[in-house]
């Protein structure tokens, strides 16, 4: 699977980012990161999506089987991990 990003307003895109916590962060949007972990994936929300009252993701939330607020990246949980060689 392609590392993609899923928005609350019903649009995703191909995540071409780099694999840094920075540039996950802004790519959904800055905040604190949550992962919810999806077999071989890994989607990852602003851990404080709630609080801000971000909009529900519908994409988002039948992806993750639960309510999920805000755009989220969903990518492959190998790649979230890293290379264990480094």
């Amino acid at each position: 699977m392609k590392a993609m990003i899923y928005r609350a307003d019903g649009t995703s895109d191909v995540y071409e980012g780099g694999d840094t916590l920075e540039e996950w962060q802004a790519a959904i949007g800055g905040g604190y990161l949550e992962a919810v972990y999806l077999g071989d994936n890994v989607m990852f929300v602003d851990e404080d999506g709630l609080m801000k009252q971000l909009p529900f993701n519908s994409q988002a939330s039948v992806l993750a089987q639960r309510d999920i607020v805000g755009d989220v990246l969903v990518i492959d949980r190998d790649r979230a991990i890293g290379d264990p060689e480094l």
